[in-house]
């Protein structure tokens, strides 16, 4: 087939394959979930601190806001777990997709420093 004239304004790499995959020949397009999963339509997860109950236990949220909207829920011990091993854990049950794991480990890591920096609330209280 002929391709578009407009086709050589396009000057994102990954966006000119994206197209290029659904305009080629018939045989060799790719199938509607193999463009849902294209790397530039992939939509990254978003790690989201869900409770804490208290200063150690932690209750996150993996949030996949793709086509089938995913979520899994993690308990995280701060004094015990590190997001690593929780990740790779969750990787090894088949319960996150592997190929997020450097992505939600940054995430978790991410929210742990946050949570580090802020200041703790002073539990005693002025008595007169």
């Amino acid at each position: 087939g002929i391709k578009p004239e407009c086709l050589s304004r396009v000057t994102d790499a990954e966006v000119l394959d994206l197209i290029n995959s659904c305009i080629g020949n018939e045989h060799d397009r790719l199938s509607a979930q193999k463009i849902i999963e294209h790397p530039f339509l992939a939509v990254e997860p978003e790690v989201v601190l869900v409770t804490t109950e208290n200063r150690a236990q932690l209750t996150m949220q993996v949030v996949f806001k793709g086509v089938d909207k995913l979520s899994v829920k993690i308990e995280f011990n701060v004094d015990t777990d590190t997001a690593e091993e929780v990740v790779h854990e969750m990787i090894q049950e088949q319960v996150l997709p592997a190929k997020y794991q450097y992505r939600i480990t940054g995430e978790i890591n991410r929210l742990l420093r946050e949570r580090r920096s802020r200041p703790r609330k002073s539990t005693n209280s002025a008595r007169m």
